[in-house]
Parts: C-alpha cells; sequence; structure tokens
C-alpha cells in the first residue's frame, strides 16, 4: 500500500489519502559534449530501478505468504479468513499484488513521458544556442551581412536572441516537477541565458567591424573615382573615359558602389546605438571624414558633369593649334 500510495496514488481508492510529498527522484539536467540538453542519468533507467524495487517487495510479500501458510495455525471456523491479511486466500492475494505492481509501473511510465515531452518541447528548442560556435558564428555572420543589408541582418539576429531570452525566463522558472520527478534545470537555464548574451556580443561585434570595413571601401572608392574625374584630358580617349564614368555616376548614383556602402555604414552605426553600443572617437572621426568625402566627391562630380563640354571645346583648340603648328613645320621644312 505504501508503494501504491507512492507511485500511483490514485489508481486505488483502497489507499488512503495523504498529504502531498516531495519528488521521489531529483533529476540532474546536464549538457553533452554535442551540445544535447539531457538528464544525467536515462528516464528509463529510474523506470527499471522503480519496477526491480517493486519486483522485489512482491517477491518479498509472496514469501511471506508463504511463511505464513508453513508456521501460522489455521484461523478459528467463526472468522472469516478475508477478516485478516495473514489469513488472506492465496489467490486473491497474488492478484492484488500484481495489479499494485501494474498500477504502479504504469504510473512511473507516465511520469517519464511527461518528462519526456518537456526536454523535447521545452529544453531541445533551446540547443542550437549552446552548439553555436562563436568563431564559426562570427565568419557566417559576416559573409551573410557582405551579402544583404548589415543592419537588417544584426536586427533580425539580435530579435532571435531576445525572443530566445523572453521564452528562457517564461519557461525555466528553475524546475520542472511532476509527481514523482524534479527536474533542477536553474543551472541549464543561467547557461542558455549566458549563451544568448555572448551570441549577441558577437552580432554586434561584426556589425562594427563590418561597418568599419566599409568605411575602408567608402575611402578607396572615392580615391578611385577622384582619379578618374580629375585627370587632365590630354587626348580625345581621355575625353571620352572620363565624359562616360561622369555621366553613369551622375546619372545612377545608387549603383556606385560608393554610395550605398556609406548608406549602410551610417545605418549600421545608427543600430549599434540603438543597442548601446559607443563608438570610439576614432570611429567617429572615420566616419564624419568618410561622409565628407563622398560628399566632396558628389560635388566634383556634379562640377565636372557641367565642365565637360567646356574641357572638350579647350581640347579641341588645342588640337587645331597643334594641327597648325605642325602644318606651318611643314611648310617650312619644305621650303
Amino acid at each position: 500500500n505504501d508503494l501504491v500510495a507512492l507511485f500511483a496514488p490514485s489508481v486505488t481508492a483502497s489507499v488512503p489519502k495523504k498529504t502531498p510529498r516531495s519528488p521521489v527522484f531529483l533529476v540532474d539536467v546536464v549538457i553533452d559534449s554535442a551540445g544535447r540538453i539531457k538528464p544525467a542519468v536515462s528516464l528509463h533507467e529510474y523506470e527499471e530501478a522503480v519496477a526491480q524495487m517493486v519486483d522485489a517487495t512482491a517477491e518479498s510479500l509472496m514469501s511471506l505468504q508463504d511463511v505464513e501458510a508453513a508456521f501460522l495455525p489455521p484461523p478459528p471456523p467463526d472468522v472469516p479468513s478475508s477478516s485478516n491479511s495473514l489469513h488472506a486466500e492465496p489467490a486473491r492475494y497474488s492478484d492484488e499484488i500484481s495489479i499494485a505492481r501494474t498500477n504502479i509501473c504504469a504510473s512511473i511510465q507516465q511520469e517519464v513521458r511527461m518528462v519526456d515531452s518537456f526536454f523535447v518541447e521545452t529544453l531541445m528548442p533551446f540547443e542550437f544556442l549552446i552548439r553555436r560556435d562563436p568563431t564559426d558564428y562570427a565568419t557566417a555572420l559576416a559573409r551573410k551581412m557582405s551579402e544583404h543589408e548589415p543592419s537588417g541582418v544584426c536586427t533580425e539576429e539580435m530579435q532571435l536572441y531576445e525572443d530566445a531570452e523572453r521564452s528562457i525566463q517564461a519557461q525555466l522558472s528553475g524546475e520542472c516537477r511532476t509527481r514523482l520527478f524534479d527536474c533542477n534545470v536553474s543551472s541549464i537555464r543561467e547557461r542558455l541565458l549566458d549563451e544568448c548574451r555572448v551570441l549577441r556580443s558577437v552580432v554586434l561585434n561584426c556589425l562594427r567591424q563590418v561597418c568599419n570595413s566599409n568605411i575602408a571601401v567608402v575611402e578607396q572608392t572615392v580615391a578611385d573615382t577622384l582619379s578618374v574625374i580629375t585627370r587632365e584630358i590630354e587626348a580625345p580617349e581621355h575625353f571620352r573615359e572620363v565624359r562616360e564614368y561622369v555621366e553613369k555616376a551622375v546619372q545612377d548614383q545608387e549603383d556606385r558602389d560608393c554610395f550605398p556602402k556609406m548608406n549602410e555604414v551610417m545605418s549600421g552605426f545608427r543600430t549599434l546605438e540603438h543597442y548601446s553600443v559607443e563608438c570610439t572617437e576614432e570611429e567617429l572621426r572615420c566616419q564624419w571624414t568618410a561622409f565628407k568625402h563622398v560628399s566632396d566627391m558628389k560635388s566634383q562630380l556634379v562640377s565636372r558633369s557641367r565642365n565637360l563640354f567646356t574641357d572638350r571645346d579647350r581640347l579641341q583648340k588645342r588640337l587645331e593649334k597643334r594641327e597648325q603648328k605642325l602644318k606651318t613645320s611643314g611648310v617650312e621644312l619644305l621650303n
């Protein structure tokens, strides 16, 4: 009866109700080398241990029945055997033990399924936090930010970890308790929250590095552009090259890599500020310098565009003068 009351109190009305008990089994929750969250001891081992204990108890009770038959005198004729457990009918006694064993085993199997569900539905979805290697993750993020708008990638990733953190705090209150099992998840909860913080830091650091790298790209693009549009036009092919370059840049500036990169830089640092990441003085100086260089370059593009045909006319006059000089020199040589 005590075993039934402990493991399966609701299956028989013949067992008196007692005050609620503390869980029977304390389950340590661990993280294995593959990053899986699991019980330190398989839940099925608990199930087998209970089954073995029940079998041992049942065997003892059956042995006790043999002892009763061998040493106790039969009950008086006027006392029914069913009124004394020591003189219970053997068949009925065996049936009660069998029923109790079945109920206990069914109850613990149900409890194991409940705890299994907790691991599968509540803990396992957070395993990705543990399995993400910060170095590999940073490399993948940098590649993703090079292919997509960096601030958008950062915001998306940060939202993932903010949602995970809220879920961890809401779902893992420190323990998963059933009637028989107490799974202490407080240490796992703190580990998962730490992983969220680490991965958020990786995202922000990656965005910062991408922004600083893009500043260098902007400066190089500005330098390359200026080297073309400030070229002195000395020949017709120079004029054609500069004209094509300037017209394309002025008419379709968004296709120039410089301008979107500058926008990405400014958007990226605004995103970092949103997440309370402060820029260093050097970063602020580089931002301002790059922004000024881009602005100056745009002005020079417009100015060069306006003066292109004036430059063409000057080139044409120089070429005419050169041609005339050659003709004059040729006539003098002939004479």
